[in-house]
């Protein structure tokens, strides 16, 4: 099979069409790097966002069937070259900025078939390895027109971008059925925890009377003290649901004095509190002293029980839709998505017994263990599931399996 650099069979223009609206330019949809990376085709479902361009601008970079679009900036080299196919022709799509069209020659070259060159793990490779940066990475357009595509005749990628399609369709079908499996046990976690909660026949009583809240520590500010010393703190990133990642461990240095003020207590509640994503607001982990002497941020609340509150049960409760709902409900609505300490204070809850709580708790536990292992499983399925879509790709482009005898 020939094997050519990517200019040769198409030709590549990278975006410079940011979000802004001007009144003196034309309006257009816009295709933004959310679209493609999310997003294997680009149809008219999808919804686009409304900003202007030039005239020149919409010669250039208006989109149409066929087109390939690859993203060419990133947070991460990893997230370098992810493409979509514009699946049919959307009146006024422009491509956006941090993105590159490859528009396939008709005379040598299948838009389709090139999208999956794309997509095949030679050509994500390369790319990654050819992005450049330290903070946010970049691709040059000399290097994403020097890569190499195999070229077999029309007919023949044609029909390997006809089999692609169907048989990654295919696996994609599972691969969602299988993820809606994940979701639905998660749906049936959350109805069977709330009943469980409902079940201890408790009155409800406001948080602030059964536990208190430590704030965390203000970045940014100096001291002036012979007593600083280096201090671990958790961020909002930090905190998942249910989980505590560690991965990722900030430090600073604080005099002991200020420290002690934030410092965490194994069966603390650590809250995050938003930090202007609606997404991190009200997600809660249980601290089990994981790390000695460690802080958290202004932006992770410490929820301490009081002695007549388990730690667990409070985990618990807060994992529910009723306690998510309040806080996202109370949190404020101008600006940045966040909540205050008093408003989660105010989160009414019930409060059974000590022991009640216990059973409530060992409930959970034994819930959690009988579906933990088809959870293990659906996880490992979509993996492979995952891992045989994107060698398929390769195999087929690269001649590996021919299509013919598949």
């Amino acid at each position: 099979m020939t094997v050519v650099r990517l200019k040769h069979v198409a030709d590549i223009r990278v975006s410079n069409v940011d979000k802004k609206s001007i009144e003196s330019e034309h309006p257009v949809l816009l295709c933004n790097y959310t679209d493609v990376f999310y997003n294997d085709r680009l149809t008219a479902s999808l919804t686009f966002m409304a900003a202007t361009a030039t005239q020149e601008q919409r010669k250039m970079f208006s989109l149409r069937a066929g087109d390939a679009v690859l993203t060419k900036d990133s947070e991460t080299a990893d997230d370098i070259g992810v493409s979509a196919l514009v699946a049919a022709d959307i009146p006024d799509l422009v491509c956006g900025y941090h993105l590159a069209v490859v528009r396939a020659d008709p005379g040598c070259a299948d838009g389709g078939y090139l999208r999956w060159v794309l997509a095949s793990q030679p050509a994500r490779q390369r790319m990654t390895a050819a992005a450049t940066g330290v903070t946010r990475f970049g691709l040059r357009s000399a290097a994403i027109a020097d890569l190499p595509v195999p070229v077999p005749a029309l007919s023949t990628q044609r029909a390997i971008a006809a089999y692609l399609d169907r048989e990654t369709a295919r696996i994609d079908a599972v691969i969602a059925a299988k993820q809606r499996m994940v979701q639905l046990l998660e749906e049936q976690r959350q109805a069977s925890l709330s009943q469980m909660i409902r079940n201890t026949a408790a009155p409800r009583t406001r948080l602030k009377y059964v536990a208190c809240i430590q704030g965390g520590v203000t970045l940014g500010k100096a001291y002036h003290d012979d007593d600083v010393q280096s201090w671990s703190y958790l961020r909002v990133a930090n905190v998942q649901a249910g989980i505590v990642d560690l991965t990722e461990i900030a430090t600073i240095d604080l005099p002991t004095s200020v420290a002690a003020r934030h410092q965490l207590e194994v069966g603390d509640l650590l809250l995050a509190e938003g930090n202007g994503n609606p997404d991190n607001l009200g997600r809660a982990a249980l601290w089990k002293g994981q790390i000695d002497r460690c802080l958290h941020q202004n932006h992770v609340f410490a929820l301490r029980p009081g002695s007549s509150l388990r730690s667990r049960y409070l985990e618990a409760v807060l994992a529910t839709d009723v306690a998510r709902r309040h806080l996202r409900e109370a949190a404020s609505q101008v600006g940045i998505a966040s909540i205050s300490q008093e408003k989660v204070l105010n989160l009414r809850l019930p409060v059974p017994s000590l022991k009640a709580q216990d059973e409530c708790v060992r409930a959970i536990a034994e819930y959690d263990g009988q579906t933990a292992t088809v959870r293990r499983h659906l996880s490992t399925q979509i993996g492979l599931l995952q891992e045989r879509r994107q060698a398929l790709i390769t195999e087929v482009v690269t001649g590996e399996l021919d299509i013919t005898v598949a």
